[in-house]
């Protein structure tokens, strides 16, 4: 591991994750204005589509004009797209608005493989420090969102996410294999279906319940804390990991009994890169859009279902018993004999 480089984007995650953390949970409380509640699934699966070209977009260009000058691109046009999520007048200005914030997913193949040719435990140490803010930042949204509103969420976003971008433009460009296509593993695909068919009605519901905009921001940060503890601990259990973050995250609907169950959600954070084990791919450019892709299409899946339902209790509810039968073919197909997963 090249150590200067290493720490490069270390930071660059580390404020990245600040920028995601301190709106994501606010986003589907401000989309509720244009959308509606019952609206928030097709909302998401717009921006999942686009959300599945833009890692293709992204490796294109970094195979032609390298990794650096296409991060800071994509970065810089999220950041903007954010701040520019307030000043929507109307739903075609607001979805434009979102879209362009979804840029981040032309430079996710270019970050990936750009750590990855820094050697080993470069990608692990860069998600293990974008963590660290998302368990101290939901809480600062809120008291943002409490007390000054939504523009200047969205702002300090902006800001953060742009930043993340623009760090990397103090290396030089490296030599990176564009690579190929490939078909990739459905396991990835799969477990992020429950966590699509949550994302957009957690905090409304949260926000329905009786929290107000801090409350909601403390219980993220309490659930992120939990995602934090779990993407440590569960991945040496390797294929259990998933299957107990899965069912931690199948206890999501208990919220309409006691909120505080809301902190499940966190369990999201361990979901993702233990899913990403069952994954076997190029370590390329196109390797790793191919993986990008493939998951937006499972949060495409998840949203589509959410849409079909229009109601969030039983998005909710369903989205638990997904996570429950994926546990138990998880277990199933590796668990019981001890298989392991090879990556």
């Amino acid at each position: 591991m090249r150590t200067n480089e290493a720490k490069v984007f270390t930071l660059s995650w580390l404020i990245w994750g600040a920028g995601y953390a301190v709106y994501y949970p606010f986003y589907p409380l401000f989309a509720e204005r244009f959308v509606g509640q019952e609206g928030l699934g097709l909302l998401y699966a717009e921006l999942a589509a686009f959300g599945m070209l833009f890692p293709i977009l992204g490796a294109e260009l970094g195979a032609r004009i390298g990794p650096r000058g296409v991060i800071a691109l994509g970065m810089a046009s999220s950041g903007l797209g954010l701040a520019l999520i307030p000043l929507a007048w109307n739903y075609p200005t607001f979805l434009a608005f979102s879209v362009v914030s979804y840029a981040f997913f032309i430079a996710l193949p270019n970050f990936y493989s750009w750590m990855a040719s820094l050697g080993e435990g470069t990608i692990s140490t860069a998600w293990a420090a974008s963590i660290l803010p998302m368990v101290i930042f939901p809480l600062v949204g809120g008291g943002v969102v409490q007390y000054l509103g939504f523009t200047f969420v969205f702002l300090v976003g902006g800001l953060l996410t742009a930043l993340s971008g623009f760090v990397v433009l103090s290396r030089g460009n490296p030599s990176v294999e564009a690579g190929k296509y490939q078909r990739i593993s459905p396991v990835p695909m799969a477990c992020v279906v429950p966590i699509a068919m949550t994302f957009p009605y957690l905090t409304p519901t949260l926000n329905d319940l009786g929290l107000n905009y801090l409350a909601v921001g403390l219980l993220m940060s309490l659930a992120e804390f939990l995602g934090m503890v779990l993407s440590y601990s569960m991945p040496k259990l390797r294929t259990w990991g998933l299957v107990v973050s899965l069912l931690v995250f199948s206890l999501v609907p208990l919220v309409y009994i006691n909120v505080g169950f809301g902190v499940a959600f966190g369990a999201w954070e361990a979901i993702i890169p233990l899913s990403l084990e069952f994954a076997v791919f190029n370590k390329s450019l196109r390797g790793y859009a191919a993986v990008n892709s493939s998951q937006q299409f499972g949060w495409l899946l998840g949203f589509l279902m959410d849409s079909a339902l229009r109601a969030p209790e039983q998005s909710l509810l369903l989205s638990s018993a997904v996570s429950i039968a994926l546990a138990f073919t998880v277990w199933l197909a590796f668990g019981r004999k001890g298989r392991r997963v090879k990556s």
